[in-house]
């Protein structure tokens, strides 16, 4: 009996020690991707995405929704793609979910997960010193066909911290 409640709680830490070591490599393909990126001028834009009553407002429900960015001047860019979650006790923290490059015309258009409450999506970017980069998700943005899709974690689509 004992031994197979040991059994079954190595088993358990084990599996999030492979859930955590899989994000962490993820992570860092990102940041070597965009530390690698050809430009040295970095800049963060930022989206305060409302929650619920927001998407409620404008007909829509939570769920996977197109986000733009757009840069003023027409020229590419590269983008480290986060937001700001919220740490019991060491406060709220960067936390980058994705790498993603603009085309040539300086437009990126990503699906991402949206979901209850409000977040703050943070984009650390990487672009010509000149270049003013426009976030949105309106209606008309979710026709538009994403060059990169987000998928939320099972636990974002059961409303625990989405």
């Amino acid at each position: 009996m004992l031994i197979s409640l040991l059994v079954a709680i190595l088993m358990i830490v084990s599996g999030f020690a492979v859930f955590f070591l899989v994000e962490l490599f993820k992570k860092f393909g990102f940041m070597t991707k965009f530390i690698n990126y050809p430009c040295t001028n970095t800049k963060m834009v930022t989206w305060d995405y409302p929650g619920r009553p927001w998407l409620t407002n404008q007909g829509r429900k939570t769920g996977m929704h197109t986000v733009v960015m757009r840069s003023r001047n027409g020229r590419p860019f590269a983008v480290l793609v986060g937001f700001m979650f919220p740490t019991p006790f060491i406060g709220p923290r960067f936390d980058h979910y994705g790498y993603a490059e603009s085309d040539k015309n300086g437009v990126l258009i990503q699906s991402t997960y949206l979901g209850d409450s409000p977040a703050k999506f943070q984009y650390w970017t990487k672009a010509d010193p000149l270049t003013e980069i426009d976030v949105s998700c309106t209606f008309d943005d979710q026709s538009l066909t994403p060059h990169v899709v987000y998928k939320p974690h099972w636990w974002q689509r059961l409303g625990v911290f989405g």
